[in-house]
């Protein structure tokens, strides 16, 4: 029985020392005493055991009392180094989950910066895109001194639809400051949100033809609903802009208004290059842009984020389908109360 013990205790020993040389070689903790102190505590268990056992199986004596003890003190000792090297792996495991974590959450920060610096790139540019227009043609009016009376109609109206261009922009540059500090909020009144939906379809008329696209349409004749009436002509604007961006010449776009009874869902949908499957359960982040190599189009990486906080702020839902090179559609709820 005792010899038993012995060997029992040897091989909890072996067990130890490969938990231990695991620890060892897979921890990027460098722990140098513990290591040897475990090591070491192993070692001297080992060598007693080996001892005992040898002087009773050469000797032949038989001093029980002391033989079970040492026997006992060897296999419960190999025991407590067992549990030892587990703790001590456990411990090593939490820290480098620890350490992998911060390193996730650093790369996370790495990348934000990078995004906020592409975006006060972009915003650079899409300010001074419309700025430009507008100083073109009223320098145009203000210094021709005979205007065929259609061309200062049409010069008139670029100028009406870039100056809306610039508010819309101000506009998501005032919602992404409320949306950081969470205070987005609905201005809730009643309105037709199907005339609302045809004043903000009116006013892309010229980035359509530029670009020859189709835009259709199926509005009911009027949907009353209590929501914020400029919100919703936010989320609209920026869901046909997009449309507009990322469709390619004589493409197709329709916008979409279904009374549900409770609620309204409105869809935007379009014939453009789409989004990558991968890529779209990120759309929705702030400063993210979706890059299509094919398609060079401005922006600044922020609206779908406000979109999705306006709809959100109305107690709706927002949700995308798209297919690479077929195209998009982008659809929202608007509770009706």
């Amino acid at each position: 029985m005792n010899v038993i013990s012995v060997g029992a205790g040897i091989i909890i020993f072996v067990f130890s020392l490969v938990v231990y040389f695991k620890i060892y070689f897979l921890s990027h903790e460098k722990w140098f005493p513990l290591r040897w102190f475990a090591l070491g505590a192993m070692i001297a268990f080992f060598l007693i055991g080996y001892m005992v056992f040898e002087y009773f199986l050469v000797t032949g004596k038989e001093i029980f009392d002391l033989h079970s003890v040492i026997a006992q003190v060897f296999l419960w000792g190999s025991l407590f180094v067992l549990y030892c090297a587990w703790i001590f792996h456990e411990v090593i495991k939490e820290k480098e989950a620890a350490r992998k974590a911060l390193a996730e959450a650093n790369e996370k920060l790495k990348e934000l910066d990078r995004m906020k610096s592409n975006f006060l790139s972009n915003i650079s540019h899409e300010l001074r895109t419309p700025l430009s227009m507008i100083k073109g043609f009223a320098a145009t009016i203000l210094h021709e001194k005979d205007i065929d009376p259609k061309n200062l109609r049409e010069f008139l109206q670029i100028i009406e639809e870039e100056s809306e261009r610039l508010n819309r922009l101000i506009n998501r540059l005032l919602n992404l400051s409320r949306m950081e500090i969470g205070k987005i909020r609905a201005n809730k009144k009643e309105f037709d949100l199907a005339a609302a939906a045809r004043q903000v379809m009116e006013g892309y008329k010229t980035q359509l033809a530029v670009k020859e696209l189709i835009l259709k349409s199926d509005l009911p004749k009027s949907v009353i609903v209590n929501a914020d009436q400029q919100g919703f002509k936010e989320v609209l604007s920026h869901l046909l802009e997009n449309s507009i961006q990322y469709t390619r010449t004589r493409g197709k776009i329709e916008v979409s208004v279904l009374d549900k009874g409770d609620e309204v869902l409105v869809s935007v949908s379009d014939t453009g290059c789409g989004i990558p499957k991968d890529e779209l359960p990120h759309i929705f982040e702030r400063f993210y842009k979706v890059e299509h190599p094919a398609e060079q189009v401005g922006g600044v990486g922020m609206g779908l984020a406000i979109v999705k906080s306006i709809v959100n702020a109305h107690g709706g839902e927002m949700s995308v389908e798209s297919e690479p090179e077929k195209g998009s559609r982008f659809s929202f709820t608007l509770p009706k109360t």
